[in-house]
């Protein structure tokens, strides 16, 4: 049996393994390039049902960034699996270290969203070079896990009441 890639083991990277990793400079900046694998032999989950599923329908090519190690911002070179699900059809593997779509890993997502709060999001957006829309879309869907979704139905309905007021008011005749 072939050894584990301590890289492997350390990034919590569930499904895939390090098939090959590698440092280049682009820039003033260093890049730890993380090229991983799929792991033979396990059963993916569908992202649309949850069930099981062992067919792979295709997979598709992305570069994800994770947090960085030591000096090295890093880039995971990731192959998306397409599960061919028979209840939903091709759908994402559903993987718990990335959200469907997502060009970050959640932990570096979830890193963000805990800074963003305490008014350093521009100093992340900086440090990880990512761009600041980015940033503010990692604290949108790290609030939305964290607090559950928003009830727009009774901030419009506040609205609606608040309109209706200052509708009466401007339009009392003096």
């Amino acid at each position: 049996m072939a050894q584990e890639h301590r890289i492997s083991r350390l990034g919590g990277w569930e499904g895939y393994e390090v098939a090959e990793e590698r440092i280049e400079r682009r820039g003033e900046r260093s890049w730890c390039v993380i090229r991983l694998q799929p792991r033979r032999g396990i059963e993916r989950c569908c992202s649309g049902c949850g069930q099981p599923v062992r067919a792979v329908h295709d997979s598709e090519r992305r570069r994800i960034r994770d947090l960085p190690l030591f000096e090295h911002a890093v880039e995971l070179v990731v192959p998306r699996l397409r599960v061919a699900c028979p209840d939903c059809g091709p759908k994402l593997e559903r993987l718990p270290w990335l959200d469907p779509y997502a060009r970050v890993t959640r932990r570096l997502g979830e890193s963000g969203g805990a800074v963003v709060p305490d008014r350093l999001g521009v100093a992340f957006a900086r440090f990880f070079g990512l761009d600041w829309k980015t940033v503010k879309d990692l604290d949108c869907a790290y609030l939305q896990r964290t607090l559950g979704p928003v009830d727009l139905e009774r901030a419009w309905r506040s609205s609606a009441w608040m309109n209706s007021r200052c509708t009466r008011v401007t339009a009392t005749p003096r």
